[in-house]
């Protein structure tokens, strides 16, 4: 099954962007290495803080619409209900590693979040109820 990831990403200065991608992992490292030209790269927004999933295309695009039509104060809220401290939840999933084929850059994931849409139900309303938040939070979340 396809996942679809809805997500916020910040920077230092609490600059906010919302995005949608069926690879988070890969968009993540896009972002940070600055692949794409474009607000990210501009403002250097590299930290994860929010991110819900569907396997639903059409949901996605949809709630990534949503959440971008919200005022601030709702998207701070809307982070600030599952990530209260802003963590970057992406966290020690890329660390410098031998370039491989599929990952020319030089980075990899290293104990990697579990990339599968199956069988939970989201703890939030807005998608797809049979596609679990997908990656893996880091233990001290208390999730995952």
């Amino acid at each position: 099954m396809t996942c679809y990831y809805v997500y916020i990403m910040t920077n230092r200065s609490g600059t906010l962007y919302v995005g949608v991608t069926n690879d988070l992992v890969r968009r993540l490292h896009e972002h940070r290495e600055g692949k794409h030209p474009g607000f990210t790269a501009r403002y250097k927004v590299n930290e994860l803080v929010y991110y819900e999933t569907t396997a639903n295309v059409a949901a996605a695009i949809a709630r990534e619409k949503e959440i971008k039509g919200w005022r601030r104060a709702k998207k701070l809220a809307l982070i600030a209900s599952l990530n209260p401290h802003w963590e970057d939840l992406s966290e020690g999933w890329f660390e410098a590693v031998e370039p491989s084929p599929s990952l020319r850059s030089g980075f990899g994931m290293t104990d990697g979040p579990e990339m599968d849409c199956g069988d939970a139900t989201r703890e939030r309303g807005g998608l797809d109820a049979g596609c679990a938040r997908a990656v893996k939070f880091p233990p001290r979340f208390g999730r995952g």
